[in-house]
């Protein structure tokens, strides 16, 4: 067992201990079913311009971990129950590992970044990619990794991966933050200001006031009756069901477009593992698509999302789209500014219908989202026990979308600026879209993650391939209807419409398939 036995480690001292939050214990449940923690992991690297003075960053990262409280918990067993306790003297290191010394190079790529020696970049990515799917001991109590390397005098990347026990995307994000600005006043000789963390205690205090309230009833009936009837789940014609063989794995850096991890990320539950597809949309198209979003009264990611949902029924055969999104889960003003893990995964339906204008359809999935946020405290693996939806072993209501406007975002070392890249694992049932926050240099960088067991690489390239075409036709002209959407590649047009293999499924009059093929 990977969690401490609580007599084991205590030799007899009484301690005071936590119980966990509702996230972290669906996710050590979701642990112990996989036989392994490596699934779910919360990580990103900063690509940082400019050169950094180690050792105030070292002194800017171990502040920022001592007033973290989450980063000095440990899990221990007692029976059937799990609870987590406070370890005050954690110790832990930071690797600063210099990539312009060919030892250095050679030692990193041989330990965990085969194949990318000679280039600095793919040897710390591959290293990266490598510590993020390893298993982190435990008996230890550290369920963090950190790491600094020096590419260049003037560029260096830092990594940093937790547990997802410990901490979520959102959270993370929230470290990176503080390590920038402590780091920036450490380095101008200025004080930093207080972090401003809640502790796990008040926020287990709101949980559970939550949990006693009318609130909480009102949430619970109102995802009861939204899925009351228990939408189909069938998925793509043509791609079969991966329940109990899905595919996991590790984000990966953000390094070549078109990467594929298949196999070299498969999950513990099954053969299969992550293809994954990446690219990114044009700095003049997310202007385009910023100024729809504008123009619907909704923020960008919402536009996203609208867009997912229409290739998503497109490629289903029906008038909706059901889908599964992440949210923070976080509803204080506590909860948000305290790194911790907290995020939700909860389902979205919008009607999607091939008559509606695009920006019809962007103000939808905006009144949808706003209602989903309003009621983002029921957590989504208690709906998904109370409906017994979805059915056997999915976990998820649907192909994923998942936009993170942190990650792509800008953070500043001093007077250099730090590029945020996601490097989270997750558990891919189906299909998923990722979607990284935009920089003017780049753009937006759009990702497509499939499960291997269910597609192939040609059916994900075409895929992605219209998930940009439609992105950017969309934001070019919001007022066309979905049935002018021309997002259909020749290779998409064979694997997806007719559904490869795959017995076809009904269409429904008016659905977006019909008007497209009409």
């Amino acid at each position: 067992m990977w969690i401490a036995r609580l007599g084991g480690i205590m030799n007899g001292k009484s301690v005071s201990t936590l119980p966990l939050f509702d996230a972290q214990e669906g996710i050590w449940l979701a642990q112990r079913f996989e036989g392994s923690r490596r699934l779910y992991s919360a990580g990103q690297y900063i690509d940082i311009h400019g050169p950094i003075d180690t050792s105030v960053f070292e002194r800017a990262l171990r502040q920022a971990v001592a007033e973290t409280e989450i980063l000095h918990m440990r899990f221990v067993e007692d029976g059937d129950k799990v609870s987590q306790i406070v370890v005050p003297a954690l110790e832990w290191d930071l690797p600063i590992i210099d990539l312009q010394d060919p030892h250095g190079l050679r030692a990193l790529s041989e330990h965990g970044a085969l194949g990318a020696e000679g280039d600095p970049r793919a040897v710390a990515e591959a290293w990266m990619r490598a510590d993020a799917r390893r298993e982190i001991g435990t008996q230890s109590g550290r369920l963090f990794s950190y790491a600094l390397f020096r590419l260049a005098p003037d560029h260096y990347i830092w990594y940093q991966s937790y547990d997802h026990l410990l901490m979520d995307a959102y959270g993370c994000s929230l470290v990176g933050r503080r390590v920038a600005a402590i780091y920036t006043a450490l380095l101008h000789g200025r004080p930093y200001a207080p972090a401003g963390h809640a502790s796990l205690h008040e926020l287990m205090e709101q949980e559970s006031a939550y949990r006693a309230s009318e609130q909480y009833a009102h949430d619970r009936r109102y995802w009861h009756e939204h899925f009351a009837d228990r939408p189909d789940l069938a998925g793509i014609p043509g791609h079969g069901s991966a329940a109990g063989d899905e595919a996991n794995g590790t984000g990966g850096a953000d390094g070549a477009d078109g990467a594929d991890e298949s196999g070299g990320t498969g999950g513990t539950g099954g053969t299969g593992g992550i293809l994954r597809e990446a690219g990114h949309l044009p700095p003049s198209a997310v202007a385009a698509l910023r100024a729809t979003a504008a123009r619907a009264q909704v923020s960008w990611p919402r536009i996203v999302v609208a867009a997912a949902a229409a290739l998503t029924a497109r490629m289903t055969g029906s008038d909706e789209a059901v889908l599964s999104l992440p949210v923070a889960g976080r509803m204080s003003d506590q909860a948000r500014r305290t790194p911790c893990t907290m995020a939700n995964i909860l389902p979205f339906r919008l009607p999607v219908t091939a008559g509606m204008t695009f920006l019809d359809l962007a103000q939808d999935a905006g009144r949808e989202i706003e209602s989903l946020l309003d009621h983002q405290g029921f957590r989504g693996e208690r709906l998904r026990r109370e409906l017994n939806w979805p059915s056997g072993d999915r976990w998820h209501f649907g192909p994923s979308v998942n936009v993170m406007p942190m990650a792509g975002g800008i953070l500043r070392f001093g007077e250099h600026r730090g590029i945020v890249r996601d490097l989270s694992s997750r558990r891919v049932e189906d299909f998923g879209v990722m979607v990284s926050g935009w920089s003017a240099d780049d753009g937006m960088r759009i990702s497509l993650e499939a499960n291997s067991t269910m597609y192939d690489r040609d059916w994900i390239q075409a895929s992605h391939r219209s998930f940009l075409t439609l992105l950017g036709q969309a934001a070019a002209d919001p007022q066309l209807r979905l049935s002018e959407l021309d997002v259909l590649a020749g290779v998409e047009r064979s694997r997806v419409v007719e559904g490869g293999s795959g017995a076809a499924r009904p269409v429904s009059a008016g659905s977006v398939v019909e008007a497209f093929e009409g």
